[in-house]
């Protein structure tokens, strides 16, 4: 399967693997992702699974993928599960991304970047 994902913009993504739904870890450059998925697929560890995630640094770096819609499809659906997930606690500001969830995806992976950075 293809995502359609140029190479530039497939640089600011990587595989990760998400064990009981909280641990996360990116994918080493020598690990076969479906030796991975056979493994956890036969593993009785509920919640455990491999996804493509952003790996970005800055909020500079996320900023110049805005224009690529593919890539703000992937950090909208990332920063949903974030919150889901209680990864970016939102707190007060849950009704206000559920609303932005429904309005605009932009919009909605900014206040999840501003709460994730007021997280840590």
């Amino acid at each position: 399967m293809t995502v359609g994902m140029d190479s530039i913009t497939a640089s600011y993504f990587a595989l990760f693997e998400v064990i009981n739904h909280s641990f996360v870890r990116k994918l080493a450059p020598n690990e076969f992702p479906h030796k991975l998925y056979v493994q956890n697929y036969t593993s009785a560890v509920p919640g455990t699974c491999l996804t493509l995630r952003k790996w970005l640094f800055t909020t500079e770096e996320e900023i110049l993928l805005n224009d690529n819609q593919l890539a703000v499809s992937y950090c909208f659906h990332q920063a949903v599960d974030d919150v889901k997930r209680g990864f970016i606690k939102a707190e007060e500001k849950s009704y206000q991304l559920q609303k932005l969830a429904e309005q605009k995806k932009m919009a909605m992976v900014s206040v999840s970047l501003s709460l994730l950075s007021a997280s840590h």
